[in-house]
């Protein structure tokens, strides 16, 4: 959504924009680690505002963090049990835009 106001003034005509937030879109890419059952994901954000700042938070079910949760990257050493680990990345931008991939 964008927005416009016109302001007529003695000077001239002043012009006021604004545009509403979007949320960054994330896409998390694995990258092999070299050890069993230790995984890194790797967030690619893209956010229409060029001068966005991103703020990471990283999460897992069932495994264990080996590394920093608010990184562009997360390692993980995956549980033997249950087989399935649950991880989960939110994206805030600095706008407060944000995004959720499982």
């Amino acid at each position: 959504m964008r927005t416009i106001l016109l302001a007529m003034g003695i000077t001239g005509l002043t012009v006021f924009g604004s545009t509403a937030n979007a949320a960054p879109t994330v896409t998390v890419r694995a990258a092999y680690s070299g050890n069993a059952n230790e995984y890194t994901l790797i967030a690619l954000v893209k956010d229409v505002g060029t001068l966005d700042t991103h703020k990471y938070l990283w999460s897992i079910s069932g495994g264990t963090p080996t590394s920093g949760t608010a990184d562009p990257s997360f390692s993980f050493s995956a549980a033997a049990s249950p087989t399935q680990n649950i991880v989960t990345l939110t994206v805030t931008d600095d706008d407060l835009g944000s995004v959720t991939y499982k």
